[in-house]
């Protein structure tokens, strides 16, 4: 392509030669444009495709529409999105130069472009945009993305706290993850206000059957047991082996027999599916293992999930929050973790440490690497020991570690 074809083209799309996927469209009107046509395969194997346009000549001539095609494909070989890189990269040259200030929506827009391509739920694209234009945007939308507070955040969520807890929450999510994209971009100097805004609205009231409703532990053996009593679906089944676990739904949701060794009574979760992105081994007590066994065939494949929903999916959240429901009314699959949370801390002499890396909680680091050091995974597992024997109604002298035992 030269400045002569580039005056001459017809009607259509003339491409480079020299930089794949640029090319010239010339529209009927007779006006031209430098496109930039990119693909990417996706987690799901679908194929995605888009069109960039990257401005129009004379303005853009063909050395640097060339220029500019080749840093976007390369920011999308890297998994960004053109777009918003370039959004950051003209935010950030403007901060340089004391020019303007980046909106939470500029920002959240540049989020959204960044990260949607590789979400894998057209549902979840959707929900996003929604909650951040409904309840967001109306009160921070037009706000420098530097000087939003914890304030500010809790005025935003307020009117939905108590009233829709569920998609309050997740909103609360969302701008946190706004708000830490753009520290990372430079547009603000610090991250989200995570622990000032939990304490805040965590400490709201919130209405009976909201995400913080926990079965009260001196109840929880007797649930428990009606739980595995009959017509136990794989909903119910996944439940227990959330319960026994002490995991997240999610964990338990995408869990595969590669995971688990039976033998030495592990679950070992890979980084890409734990909240902390950090490889987590959880010990099995006897009731997790058996419950195991109990649902694994001999044609059982590695990759399989241990808990298949229809077509061989993961299950839905709401299928165990169904069976949740069904054992025990307002109350949530994730309180489960509050319950064992409360019984380590009033029935056993286990430390606060052992019980907060049970439940996969990120520990400070020096504390971490002693207890790495120290066995940890031992006290964990007697620890779930406990858990399981108090779960099925047997003897709690086993959540007493070795030392009190002597004392008492």
């Amino acid at each position: 392509m030269t400045v002569a074809k580039v005056n001459a083209a017809k009607t259509g799309r003339h491409f480079d030669g020299q930089v794949s996927g640029l090319h010239l469209y010339v529209r009927d009107t007779g006006s031209r444009s430098w496109v930039l046509r990119l693909a990417r395969t996706l987690p799901a194997g679908k194929i995605l495709r888009r069109d960039f346009g990257l401005g129009s000549p004379p303005d853009i001539g063909v050395a640097d529409a060339r220029i500019k095609a080749r840093q976007w494909r390369e920011w999308w070989r890297q998994g960004f999105d053109p777009v918003a890189y370039q959004i950051a990269s003209d935010r950030a040259a403007a901060a340089a130069l004391g020019v303007g200030a980046t909106t939470f929506r500029e920002a959240s827009d540049a989020y959204f472009l960044f990260k949607s391509p590789k979400w894998r739920n057209g549902k979840h694209v959707g929900q996003w945009q929604n909650t951040i234009a409904e309840y967001v945007l109306p009160h921070i939308g037009d706000v420098p993305v530097n000087d939003i507070d914890s304030a500010a955040i809790v005025r935003a969520l307020s009117p939905i706290w108590t009233a829709k807890p569920e998609t309050a929450r997740r909103v609360r999510q969302r701008i946190f993850a706004v708000l830490e994209y753009s520290q990372g971009l430079g547009w603000r100097s610090t991250g989200a206000p995570r622990g000032a805004v939990k304490q805040v609205l965590d400490s709201a009231s919130q209405p009976s059957g909201s995400n913080f409703s926990a079965v009260d532990y001196d109840h929880a053996p007797d649930v428990y047991k009606i739980l595995t009593g009959q017509n136990v679906t794989v909903g119910r089944q996944a439940l227990m082996f959330t319960i026994l676990t002490a995991a997240r739904s999610g964990e338990t949701r995408g869990a595969t027999w590669a995971e688990i060794d039976l033998d030495k009574a592990v679950w070992t979760i890979p980084a890409n599916r734990m909240k902390a992105k950090k490889e987590h081994v959880q010990p099995l007590n006897p009731a997790a293992v058996g419950l195991l066994r109990s649902i694994q065939r001999k044609s059982t494949r590695p990759d399989e999930l241990i808990f298949a929903g229809k077509g061989n999916r993961p299950l839905s959240d709401a299928t165990m929050a169904k069976a949740q429901k069904e054992v025990a009314p307002n109350t949530t699959v994730h309180g489960w973790r509050a319950t064992f949370r409360t019984w380590a801390a009033d029935k056993t002499n286990f430390t606060r440490d052992i019980a907060e890396k049970a439940l996969a909680h990120t520990l400070k680091d020096e504390t971490e690497k002693s207890y790495n050091r120290g066995g940890l995974l031992e006290k964990r597992s007697k620890l779930l020991f406990a858990w399981g024997n108090y779960l099925e109604g047997r003897s709690n002298i086993a959540a007493l570690p070795n030392k009190a035992k002597s004392a008492a």
